[in-house]
């Protein structure tokens, strides 16, 4: 697809330099030379008979006859004149003004498939050739954010039916009144879990939305990033202690970074859920810092079940979740939510993984 946009691109480029530039010029040239023709003669028409109604004689009209070829002369030169500019209205601006307006007129009613047809163009202007040319980019932007969109709330929806359902299901089976305390309790932690899975993305979605349509303001200051990493652990202290997972803080002491400290908590908080979330019982989690000049390399690994290259293509897509396995703990915009704050505050985020192997995050930060 990428291929076919640039090769089309690059025949419109062709079109615009060449194809058009010299018919342009011609058509230019046709309508200067008749304009300039036709006003030569109806300037001359004009002397001449001010000059003969004053008994003068003119040169080269001595004679009734020279006057009257010079008039029917005229008189042609205008009405060819007023067909070329009809045929050039009609041809070189109703046309393509047509095609402009059905084709605005299918992207109203939703068809975002329209296309303007430059070789209708190739005769017409260049202001032409460029206005179809960002038609027909603005309409393929606009067919891109359709699709985003739909598949968006595709996938909200499934998102949203699995832990609905999970509600639905043991909220009937707490109805009845012969369960034992034990069931009833598993029951409630189900429906506890469920709620908390929707809490978490509804979350997610209104954070990834600010970032994405409100474009807050980083308010970057100094902070002790040391002390909000082990904060950050701590709050998930109960998960990584419910699968006995070795916990290596290897983070200078006191080690302060210039940067948005409410975005950047979520940026870890979702880097230590994953890792917690992929990391099987007994499994090892390594947080260390690297400080090279300004640069400060914060660095989550995991002893988790790693992921493949194509995995690691598109895990910062919203909705995306390589491992199926583990798809009911998650909704797959941790990762995408991620990203777009390491792009807001201007860092960087580097992922090295191997099937099995685990998975490492390296977030640069620059002070």
């Amino acid at each position: 697809m990428k291929t076919a946009n640039k090769t089309k691109r690059t025949e419109t480029a062709d079109l615009k330099r060449r194809k058009v530039n010299y018919k342009y010029h011609i058509r230019n040239v046709i309508n200067s030379f008749l304009f300039m023709a036709l006003l030569v003669c109806l300037a001359t028409l004009g002397t001449v008979s001010v000059l003969r109604a004053t008994n003068e004689q003119v040169p080269f009209f001595e004679s009734t006859n020279d006057f009257s070829e010079l008039l029917y002369f005229s008189i042609i030169l205008v009405i060819f004149y007023t067909v070329w500019q009809l045929v050039f209205t009609r041809l070189l601006i109703e046309k393509p003004t047509k095609e402009f307006a059905n084709a605005s007129e299918k992207v109203i009613h939703g068809d975002y498939s329209v296309r303007i047809d430059m070789d209708n163009l190739r005769l017409g202007s260049l202001e032409f050739i460029n206005i179809a040319d960002n038609f027909n980019i603005m309409v393929e932007q606009l067919g891109k954010v359709d699709s985003l969109s739909n598949d968006f709330i595709a996938n909200v929806s499934h998102e949203m039916k699995t832990p609905l359902a999970v509600i639905q299901s043991y909220s009937t089976l707490l109805q009845n009144s012969d369960l034992s305390e034990e069931e009833r309790q598993e029951y409630l932690n189900k429906i506890s879990s469920s709620t908390q899975q929707l809490s978490t993305l509804v979350s997610n979605i209104l954070k990834l939305n600010k970032i994405e349509n409100n474009h807050p303001n980083i308010k970057k200051e100094r902070y002790n990033l040391t002390s909000q990493l082990s904060q950050c652990l701590l709050d998930l202290e109960n998960l990584w202690e419910e699968k006995n997972l070795n916990i290596e803080f290897e983070v200078e002491d006191d080690l302060y970074i210039n940067s948005d400290e409410e975005l950047m908590k979520i940026v870890w908080s979702n880097l230590f859920s994953n890792a917690i979330k992929f990391t099987p019982a007994e499994g090892t989690i390594r947080v260390k810092s690297e400080q090279i000049g300004n640069k400060i390399d914060i660095t989550v690994k995991d002893s988790g079940c790693g992921m493949t290259e194509d995995t690691k293509e598109h895990i910062f897509e919203k909705f995306y979740q390589g491992d199926t396995s583990h798809s009911e703990k998650g909704n797959g915009l941790g990762l995408a939510l991620v990203k777009k704050i390491i792009d807001l505050t201007g860092s960087d985020i580097e992922v090295q993984s191997e099937l099995k192997k685990g998975t490492t995050f390296t977030i640069s930060l620059y002070n």
